[in-house]
């Protein structure tokens, strides 16, 4: 299963929730599914509590997304 490391140092994978670095969220961390056609390996799939979707590469969960939500 894949890891990802948070921009506060946190191992999450899917499943897991994070908040981006604006207070926003929770998200989700998914795979992306089929209707988002053949996204690059290891790309994920942000769900937001109000159903909003962020297709994202790996590294953007080490830059801009926090295991715990920033004050």
């Amino acid at each position: 299963m894949a890891k990802y490391r948070t921009r506060d140092g946190h191992k999450v994978t899917f499943g897991a929730t994070v908040w981006a670095q604006n207070g926003t969220g929770p998200f989700t961390i998914t795979e992306p599914g089929p209707a988002y056609g053949s996204p690059p390996k290891g790309w994920v799939l942000m769900i937001g509590a109000d159903g909003e979707e962020r297709l994202h590469a790996p590294e953007d969960i080490s830059l801009y997304y926090y295991a715990t939500k920033p004050v």
